[in-house]
């Protein structure tokens, strides 16, 4: 069992479905928190995170790129998501007609919204098949903008983050 202090409890997002109970801000619908409790990954808060999304991802992989993107936790790379934040459920309207029709909606507790219909605008928008690529250039720009006094490994970083520079720019997306 896990036990916190309520400084230790974050909450990262709300989701809420149609019941019976009612919240003023949300008529007809009971909000569930996510949350995270204690200091959980605290030795992986000062690492970069990259998250590459394209115009294919939708559900719980959008969901996860919102919120570490809304939590300035990662930097998003690659092309515009879905913008699928509401689940649905098929109701058979007749035999030949089925509607979808929204049941929940998550709400991120930063920005107090979601994605639906607009996705998750990366921080650097590239095509789908040059974000791993772009993503690994930014990492050791990173990691090269954090070493100090060593010349060698500097040197190093310089000339790998030119040649894959170079594959980037020849289009040449293959290892």
């Amino acid at each position: 069992m896990t036990t916190a202090s309520a400084d230790e409890i974050q909450v990262v997002r709300q989701a809420w479905a149609r019941h019976n109970r009612h919240r003023p801000e949300l008529p007809g619908c009971i909000l569930s928190p996510v949350v995270r409790i204690g200091d959980v990954g605290h030795f992986l808060k000062k690492k970069d995170l990259y998250i590459l999304t394209s115009h294919d991802t939708f559900s719980a992989p959008e969901a996860f790129a919102y919120d570490m993107q809304a939590q300035g936790r990662a930097k998003i790379v690659g092309e515009v998501t879905g913008g699928v934040a509401h689940g649905t459920k098929p109701y058979r309207l007749s035999a030949h007609f089925v509607a979808s029709i929204p049941f929940n909606r998550g709400i991120n507790a930063v920005t107090h919204t979601d994605y639906e219909g607009v996705g998750v605008k990366p921080d650097l928008q590239v095509p789908a098949k040059e974000a791993l690529l772009t993503a690994h250039i930014l990492a050791l720009r990173g990691v090269l903008a954090r070493t100090t006094g060593e010349p060698e490994r500097k040197a190093d970083l310089e000339k790998l983050i030119g040649e894959l520079e170079a594959k980037l720019k020849s289009g040449n997306m293959e290892e």
